[in-house]
């Protein structure tokens, strides 16, 4: 997003970077050295503590030692941007207009996270604070309207709307007449579980305060409600400042060592909103490509492989042997031990021998093509395995001295079967390793839906309010208690994510579809909103049954 001068390219960039939080200093500078140059200022060092209570009369002299600072690195070198903790409460707004003239680009990350939260979304901050901010930055001259004129200095920063518990209080004070004490009380009522009681005790005491300032008693209602919905879990701007920074640190990771970063994800599984299946899908359109498990190559955990040996653009993860189900960390261990001590596995008949790993677990890597690379397909590798009994061992150790049977030929007793459809591999992925690294159920599934159904890729080029049918896998299932009623389903095709919103009309008429299918055919219409994620209102659900087995992931929920 940064938009450098002319002259620059990324690496040559100059960027000025404030905090005021002590761990960053060794973050954010480190984190944005790629870009090029980097000038710090910290707060703390020039005595910046927004606890003190003669902070209000220090922040102008904060604001003077910050932008003598942007000056002399100005002098040094122009600056392309200014990043890092630039709320109304610290910095003036005099002081960014002065950066921004001298041609610097201004990025502040403390505070977009927080719309997410139900505090601004019960007290109707989304919709306004998105619809504004898209303005702006279409338009650099677009002056955003105050609910009230004294508010500019408390609301600026968030484009008139309340996001952060702070903002309150300096709200409480401003238009209701608040005291300082007297605002802290009416923050911490919100606080409180079931405080609806007290907050309506706060109501005449601020409409009053409001007419004395002669604030209109319509502006002052609509004000005071969206006070309230800060009742639903409102979070003070600290919790902003350090998902801003998490979110960045994660771009940063994914941008710059995307393998690393996807291995890292599927290593500690189960975590995060999206299951490995999603993952898989995502890291491929990124350019990474997720290989399948292998005997002689795969570690018990998931490991990195270079660009050079996969057809991934950055590189490849490799699924660990433990990855696999009924195998687990034990047998990925006892194999790993075992190839380290005598070496590559050279036959089916030398690895059931030297592992003694139980029928089913290697069975299941025979499923998922961990044992490829012997030549024969996986139907006759199970149908071989057969002719191998006995060789299981209680507990998974190798003794210091045991029988091991004659390695005889077995070619008198090989038939020639015919191998697993891709649709059958497919299944068996998801079954073994709740993942596919190359194959997504709706690329088998999408010929039947028939040519008017539309694929995750074709939304992009449609405007909005188009009459669509899609179809997907679904991913996770919502019912937020801010939503009234409202389910939010994640679908997934083979080309990427679509978001459907079932109200709950027909939430209430198909229930069992809702919450229980697998496959989904989703009739709607597009919705306009703002960047690449598309939106389907649902107007009719249909469930897709597929015409073989397949054990998917059920989708996450919380509806």
């Amino acid at each position: 997003r940064l938009a450098p001068r002319p002259a620059s390219r990324k690496g040559d960039l100059h960027l000025f970077v404030t905090y005021y939080v002590s761990s960053w200093e060794a973050i954010l500078p480190r984190a944005l050295a790629p870009f090029g140059r980097v000038s710090a200022f910290d707060w703390r060092a020039h005595g910046f503590d927004d606890d003190a209570p003669d902070w209000p009369r220090r922040r102008d002299a904060m604001n003077e030692a910050m932008l003598a600072a942007f000056r002399a690195a100005q002098h040094r070198q122009p600056v392309d941007a200014v990043v890092g903790y630039l709320s109304g409460y610290n910095t003036a707004p005099a002081t960014l207009a002065a950066m921004a003239d001298a041609g610097a680009a201004i990025f502040n990350f403390c505070w977009d996270d927080k719309l997410a939260f139900p505090g601004p979304i019960v007290g109707g901050a989304v919709n306004p604070y998105v619809t504004r901010r898209m303005k702006q930055r279409e338009n650099p001259n677009y002056v955003v309207e105050m609910p009230h004129p004294d508010l500019r200095e408390a609301l600026g920063e968030t484009l008139g709307v309340v996001i952060f518990q702070e903002q309150v209080l300096q709200v409480a004070e401003i238009m209701g007449n608040f005291s300082a004490g007297e605002a802290e009380a009416f923050r911490r009522a919100m606080s409180r579980k079931r405080s609806e009681q007290i907050m309506e005790s706060y109501r005449e005491k601020f409409m009053a305060g409001a007419r004395a300032n002669h604030v209109h008693a319509a502006v002052a209602t609509k004000m005071f409600e969206n006070l309230k919905g800060f009742a639903e879990f409102g979070f003070p701007k600290s919790h902003s400042v350090a998902f801003g920074l998490l979110a960045y640190q994660t771009a940063w990771m994914k941008h710059y060592y995307p393998v690393e970063f996807y291995c890292a994800l599927f290593n500690n599984q189960p975590m995060g909103f999206y299951p490995p299946h999603v993952l898989t899908n995502d890291s491929q359109r990124h350019g990474v490509q997720l290989v399948r498990p292998d005997i002689n190559r795969s570690a018990t955990t998931c490991s990195v492989e270079r660009a050079a040996q996969h057809q991934g653009e950055h590189g490849a993860v490799r699924v660990g042997l433990g990855y696999v189900r009924h195998v687990g960390e034990a047998g990925a261990a006892t194999i790993a031990r075992e190839r380290e001590r005598a070496g590559d596995f050279l036959s089916l008949f030398d690895f059931v021998q030297r592992t003694g790993l139980a029928r089913r677990a290697t069975e299941s890597l025979l499923r998922v093509g961990a044992l490829d690379l012997f030549g024969l397909n996986r139907r006759e590798l199970i149908w071989q395995l057969g002719l191998f009994g006995g060789m299981e061992r209680a507990t998974l150790r190798v003794p210091k001295q045991r029988q091991l049977q004659l390695q005889l030929s077995t070619q008198q007793d090989a038939v020639s079967l015919p191998d697993f459809t891709p649709y059958q591999r497919m299944a068996a992925d998801y079954e073994l390793l709740s993942l596919s690294p190359d194959s997504h159920p709706m690329t088998f599934l999408r010929p039947a839906l028939g040519e008017g159904v539309v694929s995750s890729l074709h939304l992009r080029s449609l405007p909005a309010t188009t009459p669509i049918t899609i179809a997907g896998m679904v991913v996770c299932r919502q019912r937020p208690q801010t939503a009234r009623g409202i389910v939010f389903l994640l679908l997934e095709d083979e080309f990427g994510m679509v978001n459907v919103v079932v109200n709950q009309q027909l939430d209430n008429e198909q229930a069992a579809l809702v919450r229980t299918s697998m496959f989904l055919e989703v009739d709607g219409v597009l919705e306009k909103r703002a960047g690449e994620q598309r939106t389907i209102v649902a107007q009719r659900l249909r469930e897709i049954v597929p015409a073989e087995a397949l054990l998917a992931p059920a989708g996450k929920s919380w509806a």
